[in-house]
């Protein structure tokens, strides 16, 4: 059961952009999720989401935040970063920037789906 299986399977109505999708139509950096649809965490807007099975601690947050999110955040806008095995709590502190960090996916009560724009 992949990432994008879960996220499908549970949110499946939010429209998305698959990694591969995104390759396909050669965008530069490709989050693991790129939402058609922006949604909202718990007041944080996000438009991607990159899921991480693995620990943050001070050092892999810094580098993976530096050399991808920003990136992505340049492109795309603000958005999550899931470390399915918990994280070192002060790298939150990068939510100003646009990046919200997490150890579980939000609850259907901490999300607030944008509308689409007529």
């Amino acid at each position: 059961f992949s990432f994008i299986s879960f996220f499908s399977y549970l949110f499946f109505f939010f429209f998305r952009l698959g990694e591969e999708e995104l390759q396909t139509k050669q965008y530069p950096s490709t989050p693991d999720i790129k939402l058609l649809l922006p949604i909202v965490v718990n007041g944080h807007p996000v438009n991607w989401i990159e899921s991480k099975a693995m620990f943050g601690d001070d050092q892999s947050v810094t580098c993976h935040v530096q050399e991808q999110c920003f990136n992505y955040h340049s492109l795309y806008g603000p958005g999550l970063v899931i470390y399915w095995f918990g994280f070192i709590e002060d790298q939150n502190r990068h939510r100003g920037k646009g990046i919200l960090i997490r150890d579980t996916f939000p609850l259907a009560s901490e999300i607030e789906r944008m509308q689409k724009p007529d």
